[in-house]
């Protein structure tokens, strides 16, 4: 695992990937990416790739990991 950041969303987006699936677990979360909206549960859900909150979980959050699998 490594943290999200701009450089994997970047790379993402190149691939063609339209949606991340955001795992939220009590410290820290972790995002799949995926190229269709995935029905979810209470601790999961989809965001479009594109959303201003994708951008912002890029740039970092104080005192939360969001981590991908590479």
């Amino acid at each position: 695992m490594t943290d999200f950041n701009f450089a994997i969303l970047g790379n993402y987006m190149a691939s063609g990937y339209r949606y991340l699936l955001y795992h939220n677990f009590d410290h820290f979360a972790i995002l799949v990416p995926c190229n269709q909206d995935i029905a979810s549960d209470d601790n999961a859900y989809t965001i479009s790739i594109t959303d201003e909150q994708v951008f912002e979980m890029a740039f970092g959050i104080d005192e939360f990991s969001i981590y991908v699998f590479l």
